[in-house]
């Protein structure tokens, strides 16, 4: 009754404020707390195939993040969001590129964001599901690896 009404509210607010800036920004938490040391909490901001990479790859991306762009400062949505993006990957999934500015020069992202899981008892995911780095000198790096054209 009204008591499970007043649950379902507060919850869709919830998730619908916390995914608003994860859209806006993309994946700069999750990757910023990677590049400091923490992995748990990086695994925590994935889903699907990137939070089943193991260990060594989660280990050997950050790695190579690390060197070749160093943390992110800043990052928007891009205007030009190419022609993929007006239909979900699959239900649920968006794929948004990003217009980042790192330690060491700008990069664009794309990203594969898991808003909703059908089939679950509390559908909603909020995380990301592949994230690749697409350096201004045309190199990619992606987690999973396949995410990754190079």
């Amino acid at each position: 009754g009204f008591v499970t009404t007043v649950g379902w509210a507060f919850m869709l607010v919830t998730v619908a404020t916390g995914t608003r800036p994860l859209l806006l920004h993309g994946p700069v938490e999750t990757l910023n707390a990677g590049l400091s040391g923490d992995v748990a909490g990086f695994r925590a901001g994935l889903w699907g195939p990137a939070a089943e990479a193991g260990d060594a790859e989660i280990a050997d991306f950050l790695e190579q993040l690390r060197v070749r762009h160093g943390r992110v400062l800043s990052s928007r949505q891009a205007e030009d969001q190419g022609p993929s993006s007006d239909e979900p990957v699959e239900d649920g999934i968006a794929r948004i590129r990003y217009e980042v500015q790192f330690e060491r020069g700008a990069a664009h992202i794309e990203a594969e964001f898991v808003q909703h899981a059908p089939g679950r008892p509390l559908p909603w995911v909020l995380r990301w599901r592949t994230i690749r780095v697409i350096g201004a000198d045309g190199t990619d790096l992606g987690l999973p690896a396949v995410a990754s054209s190079n």
